[in-house]
């Protein structure tokens, strides 16, 4: 289950605070549990699913609200998956108004470096407590700012998440080498004037629902 709609204890809770996208925070489309899922193999995966749909906290498989899906080919089904995965569903990033296709060609070739660059990295555990800590850094990773945000690793430490970002970052340029796509994220990390939600509310201010209506409606004429 997910919050469609907000109460009004909900609605000032939002509005006390300073998000750069309500769709990844904790006001968004999360499931009202956390999920842990198996990812030993596809069985073992398509199992956990099914387990929360079997125990009633899921209507359908369709309603897992992760921010990663593996998907099979075709129409998404727990029997589809017979047939091994196809690709990865990546639902964490909201569509880009600054851009009239919704995604920066920039932020798309990313995405495409650091699933790539993830492959390389040693196997390890996704246990329970990685994927809780996961979903817990994701939702604070929605502030505006970033400066303030601090992550929850697994071993019970913290990292500030614009150090943890130009970690991540730096071990990508070591691996795979230097590029303008690299770069181009970095000076959003480091330069919070250079992100989307800062040029939204820098342009259009408290008007920015109206005005990004109004950018839709002239992009796609």
């Amino acid at each position: 289950m997910i919050f469609l709609f907000f109460d009004e204890d909900q609605r000032s809770r939002v509005k006390g605070q300073r998000l750069a996208t309500i769709r990844s925070s904790e006001f968004g489309y999360w499931n009202d549990f956390t999920p842990t899922l198996r990812y030993e193999s596809t069985e073992a995966y398509v199992a956990s699913i099914q387990r929360y749909v079997t125990e009633g906290l899921l209507v359908s498989p369709k309603e897992l609200y992760y921010p990663v899906r593996l998907k099979p080919a075709g129409e998404y089904s727990m029997e589809g998956f017979s047939g091994g995965i196809s690709h990865i569903e990546l639902r964490s990033l909201d569509l880009n108004p600054l851009s009239s296709f919704g995604l920066m060609e920039e932020d798309a070739e990313f995405l495409r470096l650091l699933l790539f660059w993830m492959t390389l990295q040693p196997d390890f555990e996704l246990s329970e407590v990685r994927q809780k800590s996961a979903i817990h850094n994701m939702k604070k990773a929605a502030s505006l700012d970033l400066e303030k945000v601090i992550l929850r690793n697994a071993d019970g430490t913290r990292t500030g998440l614009i150090d943890k970002a130009l970690e991540v970052l730096d071990r990508m340029e070591g691996d795979l080498g230097g590029s303008e796509v690299l770069d181009f994220e970095r000076n959003k990390i480091l330069h919070r004037e250079n992100r989307y939600a800062e040029i939204i509310l820098e342009r259009y201010g408290d008007d920015f629902m109206k005005a990004g209506l109004a950018l839709a409606s002239e992009q796609h004429r």
